[in-house]
């Protein structure tokens, strides 16, 4: 699809009165995921989101892109601008959805559902494929600079390196396509991979085997301090997201964009990837899922770009959603 015919499709708001207007199918999807995780609040008697001050991962999407706003402003591209909130939306409300599921509602979804933890089935899987989980095999991997450096990856490259990269299309390049091909690609393995952690339980085994571990490693402390107390709920493991998120982004990119641009996605890629192991947060199996997770979505996109992706809803909503 050329770039023309999918700004045309993709800037469509379906004014045309009786029928509603037209919005994008990530729209629609966090849309219908706002309303599920309503349903949790009430029923769980809890507020629908968590205060902004511990949403971490928005609040950092939000102060990253007051710098690509200053880029634009300086290269004067005014349409970029008036166009971020409509663009942009989606993305902070599926971190903010994100966090506030972890936070106040994943857990008692999962002890609703009455699903038991799988990490035992995790486990011997592991044991199947490697003899025994990967982590205990790659507990030598425990140099002090290298665990830091994997630190870097698990946390920092991880978070930022996706809205970093969808910025610099969107405001710097100015390739709304690619852009939102990666936004649909990143609701919708992110969507998926919220359903994986609810449905497919696993605490990981650095909470599970740790005593097995003979290998101490020297920052497990503060990465229990950091990523498990306050970034993760306690079954967020299967399938990996940290490794889907990245390869998905790999994926997309690697026939259209630069080398130099396929050689950051393969380098962030790889090295979150071995920091879930290294750092023992995940199994084996779970970055095989999230990989797994990752090229089907990628396949889905690129097998259906002649489609609109976009849905027509009631026009009563088309206000609300378009951000009008």
């Amino acid at each position: 699809m050329n770039r023309r015919r999918e700004s045309e499709i993709t800037t469509d708001t379906g004014t045309d009165s009786s029928l509603g207007c037209r919005i994008n199918i990530e729209s629609l999807l966090f849309v219908i995921f706002l309303l599920i995780l309503s349903i949790f609040s009430l029923a769980g008697g809890k507020p629908l989101f968590q205060s902004l001050v511990r949403m971490r991962l928005t609040l950092g999407t939000l102060f990253i892109l007051p710098f690509f706003v200053f880029i634009v402003i300086v290269l004067r591209k005014w349409r970029r601008l008036r166009k971020m909130v409509v663009e942009w939306w989606v993305i902070i409300g599926v971190l903010a959805g994100y966090e506030s599921l972890k936070d106040l509602h994943a857990n008692w979804i999962t002890h609703l559902l009455r699903i038991a933890p799988k990490d035992g089935a995790m486990k011997a899987i592991d044991s199947f494929l490697f003899t025994k989980p990967l982590p205990l095999l790659m507990q030598n991997w425990s140099d002090q600079l290298f665990i830091d450096t994997m630190w870097i990856f698990y946390i920092w490259v991880y978070y930022l390196f996706p809205v970093c990269l969808m910025g610099y299309l969107y405001f710097v390049v100015g390739d709304e396509s690619e852009f939102r091909r990666l936004r649909r690609g990143l609701v919708i393995v992110l969507l998926g991979g919220y359903i994986g952690y609810i449905l497919v339980p696993v605490a990981g085994p650095l909470f599970t085997i740790g005593a097995q571990f003979t290998q101490p490693i020297l920052t497990k402390p503060v990465l229990k301090k950091l990523v498990f107390d306050t970034l993760r709920y306690n079954w967020d493991c299967f399938p990996s997201l940290h490794t889907a998120v990245p390869w998905l982004f790999t994926f997309l990119l690697w026939r259209r964009g630069s080398w130099c641009l396929r050689s950051l996605c393969l380098i962030a890629a790889a090295g979150v990837t071995l920091s879930t192991v290294v750092l023992r947060f995940h199994y084996g199996i779970d970055l095989i899922a999230g990989l797994v997770w990752a090229a089907s979505v990628a396949v889905l996109i690129g097998k259906t770009e002649r489609y609109s992706w976009q849905v027509r809803v009631p026009k009563l909503f088309e206000k609300r959603i378009n951000g009008g």
